[in-house]
């Protein structure tokens, strides 16, 4: 199995977990061809990445596998305030960190990883600077070792240092999910869909629709497996056919592995297969893995 925060390596599937933030990134993008050459990570070009503030004005939101769209905050960002206490130069050592962490995690080398993020953590905490960044991708890299108290403290630590943030709140929530606590997992992704979903362009915090839908449809998975079929379906049912997303095919076929009818809920699962981009379903399906229904992406 797989996970969504997570990686093959691990058995279990968190691919929705968010490793970058709103519209900010602390560290610079890396190349997916790049994920076999980790070896020579340390020989960072730095004139391409001169500090931290660039790398994050390079950056876009940066998710275990890509897929989700990006976060178009309106609020102020307290990053660009935390990287003034850094001196330019230490902050070139302070990206360098974050840029092979990035690496790392989506490498599965993930111990490598947070050997990172411990030191970029030492060059921030030496200049009194916090980076909610830094605290939600420490909280993907434990939630990938199944050390979920110590991913639960980062995230939670992320979101005291900008509760605005979007990505480690979706994480917290997608914990609840991955630790199969149903009842909490649908009050998390509720709290986020009433506060976040469907906004007008004034609002602070806007998300685009399939994000919007990947949590509705986790709150299904949630109804489904606490037994209320009805009001599961309740929100299928304003799912649309044609969305550009998955989410009517796939909460149609969670209410089919639900009731046992595989061969039903593999009917839809082919069905949407053969009009979303697979890099778009993997992030529903898996949800599917961590449930159970499906063995593997």
């Amino acid at each position: 199995m797989k996970n969504t925060i997570l990686t093959a390596v691990l058995t279990f599937s968190t691919s929705a977990l968010l490793f970058g933030q709103d519209g900010v990134e602390l560290a610079a993008p890396v190349e997916p061809d790049n994920l076999d050459k980790t070896t020579s990570i340390p020989e960072v070009e730095t004139e391409k990445n001169p500090d931290l503030e660039q790398a994050a004005e390079l950056a876009g939101n940066v998710a275990p596998s890509e897929k989700l769209p990006e976060i178009k905050r309106k609020t102020h960002d307290p990053t660009f305030a935390e990287l003034d206490k850094v001196p330019p130069t230490e902050r070139q050592v302070l990206s360098n960190h974050m840029q092979r962490a990035s690496v790392f995690v989506r490498g599965i080398r993930l111990q490598e990883a947070l050997d990172e993020l411990f030191q970029a953590e030492a060059v921030a905490n030496k200049y009194k600077a916090n980076f909610y960044q830094l605290y939600n991708l420490k909280g993907a890299v434990y939630t990938k070792m199944r050390e979920f108290a110590q991913s639960r403290k980062a995230f939670e630590r992320a979101v005291e240092l900008d509760p605005e943030s979007f990505h480690p709140q979706f994480n917290l929530a997608e914990l609840e999910f991955v630790e199969k606590n149903w009842v909490a997992a649908e009050k998390a992704f509720t709290t986020l869909i009433e506060r976040y979903g469907n906004k007008p362009l004034g609002e602070d915090l806007e998300i685009e629709l399939t994000t919007e839908r990947l949590m509705q449809f986790k709150v299904v998975i949630c109804m489904l497996m606490q037994g209320r079929e009805e009001d599961a379906l309740a929100i299928v049912d304003k799912f649309g056919y044609l969305e550009d997303n998955p989410a009517y095919y796939y909460g149609n076929a969670a209410v089919e592995f639900s009731k046992e009818r595989k061969e039903d809920a593999q009917t839809w699962l082919e069905s949407a297969r053969r009009i979303y981009e697979p890099s778009l379903l993997e992030v529903f399906v898996d949800s599917f893995v961590e449930v159970g229904w499906v063995e593997t992406l």
